[in-house]
């Protein structure tokens, strides 16, 4: 009997909450009844349904979902009143999370824990994400059957078996059924399993069962893939080292209505080779994938694994920043943002790509009006050619000599006008400055 594979969605692991009501939210592999437990209550509390809220206490809370024989945890925060603590400090570090800059470009980087990871992977083989399709014809009063799987990941899955489930009415035994390929039987009952060592778009396999099989049998036969996700696990740690995925929200209004545009960005460290996204959309943001708005230039990009929705992107090469978006209908809550996942998975990994350093970028940006400033001060405040006229005046006056009287004769200086002219020299420098930097900045971004 398969294992009860329990998906939850929501509280996501370290979420940090506004308010103590918090959604509970979560999906199972089969048909299961389910109950949670929230700080180590004395109690499991039965869920009707596949949602719930949770009353959370501020702080750190604990969740436990019990479903069946199988229970999963998940840690969350409740901040009422939640504060920024962005710093300069993690600029300089490096660190995007909490940084000025990167609380200006209101980017959420996506990270997801193994458990939420795996829970991507189930859900997307088992909606759709690996297709198996039966067809069959009667010859000679014995039926071949076929069974074409398709793989839509653009990835090799190895060591993948199909367990084929024959109703008695169609055989009795399993030694009725002949196939060239190679099989083992499970249960006599019958119960068989075929072995595919590699996985790439398509494959098919074919056996024979004396009796003739309508299209009313055929759906009785049941046939379900079993895959080892070891090496996608892996494949998908190594992608997450090399690339980062970020999202980002832009609200808008159009025709006295309000819309959210989410925007998925993808940035190599590596070249990204067969790169596909896989992305759950939550029930909060579209219950179905006909409310999500695509642009047309995304479509080719796109597929839609489960109008759940549950979507995929794939792209044959990605060697610079790459983003692709959606619209939605009204303005999403900061729960619902952070119930997004997005996973990424390369077949293969380029080289290593060049880095933008935004802190060589942008402090110079900084420095510049601070050396004007500064500059303006000096000129400003520093000692006046009056005031050391007045200076040379307490020292003992000396008889002037007739070319240093002639030279006192002449029109003073006028002090404000100098100190316009040197204003407007301080403010040429400046805008020079400043149309270099931006010609920096602008090199830097592409």
């Amino acid at each position: 009997m398969q294992q009860l594979v329990i998906t939850l969605l929501s509280p996501g692991e370290g979420n940090i909450f506004s308010q103590a009501q918090v959604p509970l939210s979560y999906q199972t592999s089969s048909p299961a009844q389910c109950s949670y437990n929230l700080n180590s209550q004395a109690n499991y509390i039965s869920v009707a349904g596949t949602t719930a809220t949770l009353q959370a206490k501020e702080g750190n809370n604990l969740l436990r979902l019990r479903c069946n024989e199988t229970s999963v945890s998940r840690s969350f925060t409740v901040r009422l009143g939640g504060t920024s603590n962005t710093s300069i400090i993690n600029d300089i570090k490096g660190n995007p999370t909490g940084s000025i800059f990167g609380a200006l470009k209101k980017e959420d980087e996506m990270r997801l824990n193994p458990e939420q990871i795996n829970g991507l992977f189930s859900d997307f083989f088992a909606s759709g994400g690996l297709m198996i399709e039966k067809t069959s014809r009667v010859e000679n009063g014995k039926s071949v059957v076929t069974l074409t799987i398709r793989n839509l990941l653009r990835l090799a899955l190895r060591q993948m078996k199909i367990r084929v489930t024959i109703p008695k009415e169609i055989a009795q035994t399993a030694d009725g059924i002949k196939s060239s390929e190679n099989f083992t039987i499970i249960e006599k009952d019958p119960v068989i399993e075929f072995n595919i060592p590699e996985l790439n778009d398509s494959e098919t396999i074919v056996f024979e069962i004396n009796k003739a099989v309508d299209e009313a049998l055929l759906k009785k036969i049941d046939a379900q893939p079993e895959q080892d996700l070891s090496e996608l696990l892996q494949k998908q740690q190594q992608t997450n080292d090399a690339s980062k995925i970020t999202t980002s929200f832009e609200e808008y209004e159009k025709d006295g209505e309000k819309y959210t545009k989410i925007i998925t960005k993808i940035k190599p460290k590596r070249g990204l080779n067969d790169m596909s996204v896989i992305e759950r959309i939550p029930k909060c943001l579209a219950k179905h994938i006909n409310d999500v708005k695509m642009d047309e230039k995304y479509r080719d990009a796109i597929k839609v694994i489960n109008a759940d929705p549950l979507v995929m992107w794939h792209f044959k090469e990605i060697t610079a920043e790459q983003e692709f978006s959606y619209e939605i209908k009204g303005v999403l809550d900061e729960d619902c943002k952070k119930q997004i996942e997005a996973m990424g998975i390369a077949d293969e990994l380029g080289i290593e790509l060049e880095s933008t350093n935004y802190l060589k970028i942008i402090l110079p940006l900084l420095l510049i009006p601070l050396l004007g400033i500064l500059i303006i001060y000096f000129e400003k405040f520093k000692p006046s050619k009056k005031e050391g006229e007045k200076a040379k005046e307490a020292k003992p006056k000396e008889k002037p000599s007739e070319k240093t009287a002639k030279k006192e004769e002449k029109a003073p200086e006028k002090p404000h006008a100098m100190m316009e002219e040197k204003e407007k020299d301080v403010g040429k420098f400046l805008e020079e400055e400043f149309e270099e930097a931006e010609k920096e900045f602008k090199k830097g971004m592409k």
